[in-house]
């Protein structure tokens, strides 16, 4: 029953040598460094992203059901998007008017 992949609980001698105390101790850190490096995102719920883009909160969910519309986080049952993300998807269909295009390509050509 000793096997390397059966996980055995903790014994009373392995707080006497150290070891669980240093395990923890190394827990403890790398939780801290998460903990500081994790930035605070602004998370939006559906109606907040449907007044952002003028569209019904049905359109946000046929967006996701058919795999378009901007990026989005599932929280159980609970559907949340990231501003960040949002403001990607808004910059992505950015586009330049044709009139406009074809009125540049012509100052460049000359």
């Amino acid at each position: 029953m000793n096997s390397p992949a059966v996980k055995q609980f903790p014994q009373p001698s392995d707080l006497q040598d150290g070891r669980l105390n240093s395990t923890i101790a190394r827990l403890r850190a790398s939780e801290r460094v998460l903990n500081t490096h994790q930035p605070t995102r602004q998370l939006l719920d559906e109606h907040g992203v449907s007044r952002r883009l003028s569209v019904s909160v049905n359109t946000l969910r046929y967006w996701r059901a058919c795999g378009e519309g901007p990026d989005y986080i599932k929280l159980g049952r609970l559907v949340r998007y990231d501003a960040v993300a949002l403001e990607k998807f808004i910059l992505r269909n950015l586009r330049v008017s044709k009139a406009r295009a074809t009125m540049e390509e012509k100052r460049v050509a000359l």
